[in-house]
């Protein structure tokens, strides 16, 4: 799939791709996520909601976008429209 916009920061705003990347969830768990499969069942289990920023006064990355920025980083995982229509279809994909 061709990609369009920054390769090495994949036109996210820097203040939350620093946050994202020196988040605890991200560096604990969003990286040791090795599969397609693990990041689905992660993302089925952990997300809530979609939005950048975790709600309240905290300034974190929520872990949607942790997880977004994973997927997006990682050549191995598939891509980020695979994934959309992945959750679009059920769970089990």
């Amino acid at each position: 799939m061709e990609q369009y916009g920054n390769t090495t920061t994949y036109n996210v705003e820097s203040v939350l791709r620093k946050n994202i990347v020196d988040s605890e969830y991200y560096r604990d768990t969003c990286l040791k996520l090795t599969t397609w499969e693990e990041l689905v069942d992660e993302i089925y289990y952990s997300v809530h909601d979609v939005e950048p920023w975790m709600s309240g006064n905290a300034r974190g990355a929520s872990t949607a976008f942790c997880l977004l920025f994973r997927s997006v980083r990682e050549d191995s995982l598939k891509s980020v429209c695979s994934m959309m229509h992945c959750f679009s279809l059920e769970k089990g994909c």
